[in-house]
């Protein structure tokens, strides 16, 4: 069982997650405990997520790719499509490798 102590920690820790900027957009994370962050401004789409690969995959798929279709006419098949995702995941391994 666990201590009342790593229970308190364990909660301290979540909840400091959930502190995201006002001008944003909360994205739910099915699969974690992070959020994700959506940012427009000027035509332009910020997007944060979390660092743990299978929960940036899983909002990749399930939640980002589906709003930037709808918000920007973005195709994600497209050679434009392909070369903006190959940035942000080799950004993200190297962090979460690093």
């Amino acid at each position: 069982m666990y201590s009342t102590n790593h229970v308190w920690e364990t909660m301290k820790k979540t909840y400091n997650q959930a502190y995201v900027p006002e001008k944003c957009i909360v994205i739910q994370n099915l699969t974690g405990t992070a959020p994700c962050t959506w940012f427009e401004k000027d035509g332009k789409v910020l997007v944060s997520m979390p660092g743990v690969p299978y929960e940036m995959k899983s909002l990749m798929e399930n939640e980002i790719i589906v709003r930037l279709k709808a918000c920007c006419r973005y195709h994600p098949f497209k050679d434009n499509g392909k070369a903006f995702f190959r940035i942000i995941f080799n950004i993200s391994n190297d962090r979460a490798a690093g």
